[in-house]
């Protein structure tokens, strides 16, 4: 298995230079679900990318509309909130730590199931809470998105790892660019749009078979039945890893990262990638089975 890892990585260290989990996270989470949708699923939901791809440039594809709520990141600071959900996680057991405010990506994938399902909603909505639904998807399985670390150090918590150095080969980052960058020191990530770069389209389709191809998953972990519980269980999934691996020890001491670090930070950020793209999926056979 290690082997497809490098792989994988191999495979995005050839794309032209772009954007993190925003980039090649989102959108091989994107590329996975369309590969796995029907043709009549596909004709339907792309109906919305196509409507909201009338304002905004670059998501003609489902691969590509997964980044549009970090695009519009540039223009308004409104929906910054809607990326994560940073539960609490006193490292110490003695720091008093505090929970995401809300809305979050719980509240806002809440909202965005509904209104897909929502009979009267109208196409201006739909395609509005359709992109963001690709787009958090993708979030809650970073998980970095789902926690706030709260210690002697960080008694106002580290902004899901935004706020912790880290250096590994020598260069410098911080945790959660490090995890949102699927664990690689500047990434490469996908030129966008995918028409203009044939051979990065190429690349990011075969890239998502094979993640399909290499990950196999029990139907526990991926069926969705409309039930939030769900998603909440696939939230409180990525924050155990980040208590697991991203907050390990050294890490926190003295922010630097070891080859072993990195290597497990690989192998759980790309399984992520790959439980995010079916999980994704089975959210749209349930959005489009309830339409």
């Amino acid at each position: 298995m290690l082997h497809s890892y490098i792989i994988a990585l191999s495979f995005l260290l050839l794309l032209p230079q772009a954007s993190s989990f925003a980039g090649k996270g989102h959108a091989l989470t994107g590329i996975i679900a369309a590969q796995l949708l029907s043709p009549n699923e596909t004709v339907y939901f792309q109906q919305f990318i196509n409507y909201m791809s009338q304002n905004y440039s670059d998501i003609a594809t489902m691969g590509e509309a997964t980044r549009w709520l970090d695009d519009i990141r540039t223009n308004t600071s409104a929906y910054d909130y809607w990326h994560y959900q940073q539960n609490c996680y006193s490292e110490d057991a003695k720091t008093k730590c505090y929970s995401a405010p809300t809305p979050n990506s719980l509240t806002v994938l809440n909202d965005s199931i509904n209104t897909m399902l929502n009979k009267s909603a109208n196409m201006t909505q739909k395609g509005f809470y359709f992109l963001i639904l690709l787009h958090l998807m993708g979030d809650i399985h970073q998980p970095l998105h789902n926690i706030q670390m709260f210690n002697q150090n960080y008694t106002k918590g580290d902004s899901g790892g935004n706020d912790i150095v880290i250096v590994y080969h020598n260069i410098s980052s911080n945790l959660h660019e490090f995890w949102d960058n699927l664990c690689i020191m500047n990434p490469v990530n996908p030129s966008r749009p995918f028409s203009a770069y044939p051979s990065v389209a190429k690349a990011m389709n075969l890239l998502g078979a094979q993640y399909i191809a290499n990950y196999t998953f029990s139907s526990d972990e991926i069926n969705f039945n409309g039930n939030l519980t769900t998603i909440i269980n696939w939230m409180t999934e990525s924050y155990g890893l980040a208590v697991q691996y991203a907050y390990a020890p050294n890490v926190l001491s003295n922010g630097n990262l070891t080859d072993s670090y990195a290597a497990n930070c690989v192998q759980v950020i790309n399984r992520q990638v790959a439980l995010a793209g079916v999980r994704l999926a089975n959210v749209l056979n349930y959005l489009y089975s309830n339409k």
